[in-house]
C-alpha cells in the first residue's frame, strides 16, 4: 500500500514503541519465568512485509532490527537481510495469500516463523559450522514460534489501529 512520509511518522513512532514494550516485556518477563525469550521483530517484520511496499518496509525492517539488537545477541545485520529476502519473496506470493480469516493469518504467520528460522539457521550453518548449537536452538525456537504465532492476531489487530487508514 502507498504510504507517504508525512503519514509514517506518528504510526511508525507508536509501532516502535509498542515492538519495544514487547520485546522488554519478552526479556524480563517471559525469560524470568520461563526461560523462554519470544522473538516479536519477526513477527513485526512479517507485517511490513505484507502491509507495506518494497519502498518502505526495509526502513522499518531496519529500525526493528536495530531496536531488537538491543535485546538480543542475534546479529541486525543479518536479521535485516533476511527481512530483505522475504520482502521480495512476499512481493512475489502476495497475491495468492489470503490474509482475511483468522486461520489464514496464523497458518501464514507459522509458516512464516519457519522459513525465517530456517534461513537463519542456514546462515548460522554456514557462519559458524557448529550444527550442535543449531540443534539446541530448535526445540527453542519452535516453542517461541508457536507462542508468537498465537500472540499475532492480536499484534496484528493493534498494528492496523495504529496504522489506520495510513496503509
Amino acid at each position: 500500500m502507498r504510504v507517504t512520509l508525512n503519514n509514517i511518522n506518528k504510526s511508525a513512532i507508536l509501532s516502535l514503541l509498542l515492538f519495544l514494550f514487547l520485546e522488554v516485556l519478552s526479556s524480563s518477563i517471559f525469560v524470568s519465568l520461563s526461560g523462554l525469550s519470544l522473538d516479536f521483530s519477526v513477527l513485526f517484520c512479517l507485517y511490513f512485509c505484507l502491509k507495506f511496499e518494497v519502498e518502505i518496509a526495509p526502513y522499518l525492517i531496519l529500525l526493528i532490527q536495530w531496536l531488537h539488537s538491543l535485546f538480543s545477541s542475534l546479529s541486525w545485520s543479518l536479521e535485516t537481510m533476511i527481512g530483505l529476502f522475504f520482502i521480495f519473496i512476499i512481493k512475489v506470493f502476495k497475491e495468492t495469500l489470503q490474509l482475511e480469516g483468522g486461520r489464514n493469518r496464523i497458518l501464514i504467520t507459522f509458516v512464516f516463523y519457519i522459513l525465517w528460522y530456517l534461513v537463519r539457521y542456514i546462515i548460522y550453518f554456514f557462519k559458524f559450522s557448529n550444527l550442535e548449537y543449531l540443534k539446541s536452538q530448535v526445540s527453542h525456537d519452535l516453542l517461541s514460534c508457536f507462542i508468537i504465532t498465537i500472540f499475532s492476531i492480536v499484534i496484528f489487530k493493534l498494528l492496523d489501529r495504529i496504522w489506520g487508514k495510513n496503509v
